[in-house]
Protein backbone atom coordinates (compact mmCIF):
# COMPACT_ATOMS: atom_id res chain seq x y z
CA UNK A 1 0.00 0.00 0.00
CA UNK A 2 2.76 2.38 0.57
CA UNK A 3 3.91 2.02 -2.93
CA UNK A 4 0.60 2.66 -3.86
CA UNK A 5 0.37 5.58 -2.10
CA UNK A 6 3.67 7.05 -3.78
CA UNK A 7 2.04 6.57 -7.01
CA UNK A 8 -0.89 8.40 -5.81
CA UNK A 9 0.78 11.68 -4.65
CA UNK A 10 2.69 11.83 -7.92
CA UNK A 11 -0.20 11.13 -10.40
CA UNK A 12 0.29 7.91 -11.42
CA UNK A 13 -3.41 6.72 -10.88
CA UNK A 14 -3.44 3.12 -12.70
CA UNK A 15 -0.21 2.33 -11.02
CA UNK A 16 -1.61 3.23 -7.72
CA UNK A 17 -5.14 1.41 -7.97
CA UNK A 18 -3.71 -1.66 -9.45
CA UNK A 19 -0.97 -1.53 -6.23
CA UNK A 20 -4.25 -1.19 -3.57
CA UNK A 21 -5.99 -3.97 -5.54
CA UNK A 22 -3.23 -5.97 -5.13
CA UNK A 23 -3.09 -5.14 -1.68
CA UNK A 24 -7.00 -6.00 -1.57
CA UNK A 25 -7.07 -2.70 0.03
CA UNK A 26 -10.47 -1.35 -0.50
CA UNK A 27 -10.67 1.53 1.62
CA UNK A 28 -8.11 3.05 -0.50
CA UNK A 29 -9.58 2.04 -3.64
CA UNK A 30 -12.67 3.71 -2.44
CA UNK A 31 -11.02 7.17 -1.86
CA UNK A 32 -8.57 6.97 -5.45
CA UNK A 33 -11.88 6.35 -7.40
CA UNK A 34 -13.65 9.24 -5.70
CA UNK A 35 -10.52 11.49 -6.39
CA UNK A 36 -9.68 10.17 -10.18
CA UNK A 37 -13.78 10.67 -10.53
CA UNK A 38 -13.58 14.20 -9.39
CA UNK A 39 -10.06 14.61 -11.32
CA UNK A 40 -11.31 12.98 -14.31
CA UNK A 41 -9.93 10.67 -14.42
CA UNK A 42 -12.24 8.29 -15.70
CA UNK A 43 -10.62 5.12 -16.54
CA UNK A 44 -8.80 4.75 -12.98
CA UNK A 45 -12.20 5.50 -11.45
CA UNK A 46 -13.95 2.86 -13.51
CA UNK A 47 -11.13 0.21 -12.11
CA UNK A 48 -10.34 1.45 -8.42
CA UNK A 49 -14.51 1.17 -8.15
CA UNK A 50 -15.00 -2.20 -10.48
CA UNK A 51 -12.28 -3.65 -8.38
CA UNK A 52 -14.44 -3.56 -5.20
CA UNK A 53 -17.88 -4.07 -6.96
CA UNK A 54 -19.36 -0.48 -6.05
CA UNK A 55 -21.98 -0.35 -8.78
CA UNK A 56 -23.18 3.62 -7.52
CA UNK A 57 -19.85 4.96 -8.23
CA UNK A 58 -19.68 2.86 -11.07
CA UNK A 59 -23.05 4.31 -11.86
CA UNK A 60 -21.98 7.68 -11.42
CA UNK A 61 -18.56 7.25 -13.80
CA UNK A 62 -20.91 6.22 -16.25
CA UNK A 63 -22.83 8.97 -16.31
CA UNK A 64 -19.61 11.23 -16.26
CA UNK A 65 -18.39 9.01 -19.21
CA UNK A 66 -21.78 10.03 -21.35
CA UNK A 67 -21.23 13.38 -20.28
CA UNK A 68 -17.87 13.61 -21.25
CA UNK A 69 -18.83 11.45 -24.84
CA UNK A 70 -16.65 8.89 -24.17
CA UNK A 71 -19.03 6.00 -24.90
CA UNK A 72 -17.28 3.14 -24.99
CA UNK A 73 -16.26 3.90 -21.28
CA UNK A 74 -19.73 4.13 -20.76
CA UNK A 75 -21.40 0.94 -22.51
CA UNK A 76 -17.77 -0.76 -20.44
CA UNK A 77 -19.69 0.34 -16.54
CA UNK A 78 -23.00 -0.14 -17.57
CA UNK A 79 -21.93 -3.50 -18.55
CA UNK A 80 -20.96 -4.12 -15.76
CA UNK A 81 -23.47 -2.56 -13.48
CA UNK A 82 -25.88 -4.51 -15.23
CA UNK A 83 -27.79 -1.28 -15.68
CA UNK A 84 -29.79 -1.70 -19.43
CA UNK A 85 -31.36 1.72 -18.94
CA UNK A 86 -28.34 3.27 -19.47
CA UNK A 87 -27.09 1.04 -21.41
CA UNK A 88 -30.16 2.27 -24.29
CA UNK A 89 -29.38 5.46 -23.38
CA UNK A 90 -25.88 5.23 -24.16
CA UNK A 91 -27.01 3.26 -27.04
CA UNK A 92 -29.10 5.79 -28.89
CA UNK A 93 -26.82 8.72 -28.34
CA UNK A 94 -24.24 6.22 -30.10
CA UNK A 95 -26.58 5.95 -33.13
CA UNK A 96 -27.19 10.04 -32.92
CA UNK A 97 -23.67 10.33 -33.44
CA UNK A 98 -23.93 7.65 -36.13
CA UNK A 99 -21.11 5.32 -34.19
CA UNK A 100 -23.27 1.86 -34.77
CA UNK A 101 -20.73 -0.61 -33.29
CA UNK A 102 -21.18 0.93 -30.39
CA UNK A 103 -24.64 1.32 -30.49
CA UNK A 104 -24.78 -2.44 -30.95
CA UNK A 105 -22.71 -3.36 -28.22
CA UNK A 106 -24.75 -1.43 -25.92
CA UNK A 107 -27.74 -2.76 -27.47
CA UNK A 108 -26.77 -6.27 -26.91
CA UNK A 109 -25.83 -5.72 -23.55
CA UNK A 110 -29.29 -4.03 -22.96
CA UNK A 111 -30.75 -7.25 -25.02
CA UNK A 112 -32.84 -4.70 -26.76
CA UNK A 113 -33.81 -6.64 -29.43
CA UNK A 114 -35.81 -3.60 -30.94
CA UNK A 115 -33.25 -1.08 -31.23
CA UNK A 116 -30.72 -3.73 -32.97
CA UNK A 117 -33.17 -3.88 -35.81
CA UNK A 118 -33.13 -0.26 -36.18
CA UNK A 119 -29.53 -0.05 -36.19
CA UNK A 120 -29.15 -2.93 -38.54
CA UNK A 121 -31.82 -0.75 -41.15
CA UNK A 122 -29.27 2.15 -40.48
CA UNK A 123 -26.02 0.46 -41.15
CA UNK A 124 -27.68 -1.21 -44.56
CA UNK A 125 -28.67 2.28 -45.25
CA UNK A 126 -24.83 3.43 -44.86
CA UNK A 127 -24.13 0.03 -46.46
CA UNK A 128 -21.87 -0.71 -43.11
CA UNK A 129 -22.87 -4.24 -44.34
CA UNK A 130 -20.88 -5.95 -41.59
CA UNK A 131 -22.17 -4.17 -38.44
CA UNK A 132 -25.62 -4.36 -39.74
CA UNK A 133 -25.16 -8.20 -39.92
CA UNK A 134 -23.68 -8.40 -36.04
CA UNK A 135 -26.93 -6.23 -35.13
CA UNK A 136 -29.39 -8.51 -36.66
CA UNK A 137 -27.41 -11.30 -35.53
CA UNK A 138 -28.39 -10.05 -31.94
CA UNK A 139 -31.64 -9.44 -32.91
CA UNK A 140 -32.11 -12.95 -34.09
CA UNK A 141 -33.63 -11.65 -36.85
CA UNK A 142 -33.27 -14.48 -39.13
CA UNK A 143 -34.75 -12.77 -42.46
CA UNK A 144 -32.38 -10.09 -42.43
CA UNK A 145 -29.49 -11.85 -41.65
CA UNK A 146 -29.77 -14.23 -44.58
CA UNK A 147 -30.90 -11.29 -46.53
CA UNK A 148 -27.29 -9.33 -45.51
CA UNK A 149 -25.56 -12.81 -46.06
CA UNK A 150 -26.77 -12.97 -49.49
CA UNK A 151 -25.51 -9.42 -50.32
CA UNK A 152 -22.24 -9.39 -48.75
CA UNK A 153 -19.31 -8.76 -51.57
CA UNK A 154 -17.30 -12.00 -51.43
CA UNK A 155 -14.33 -11.79 -49.79
CA UNK A 156 -11.37 -11.54 -52.64
CA UNK A 157 -7.87 -11.83 -51.11
CA UNK A 158 -6.34 -10.65 -54.29
CA UNK A 159 -7.90 -7.09 -53.50
CA UNK A 160 -6.80 -7.22 -50.11
CA UNK A 161 -3.30 -7.84 -50.66
CA UNK A 162 -2.76 -5.37 -53.79
CA UNK A 163 -3.88 -2.65 -51.08
CA UNK A 164 -1.31 -4.05 -48.78
CA UNK A 165 0.90 -4.09 -51.04
CA UNK A 166 0.98 -1.12 -52.65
Amino acid sequence: SEIGEGFEKIGLYTDAVQCFALADNHERLAVLGTKCLKNGHLKDAMTAFATINDSDNLNRVGSECVEKNKLDYAIEIFGLTGSSEQLVRVGRKCVEQKQYASAVKAFELADDKESLNVVGDLCLRENLLNTALRAYQSASNDTMVAFVKTNLPPLNPAFFLSKFLA
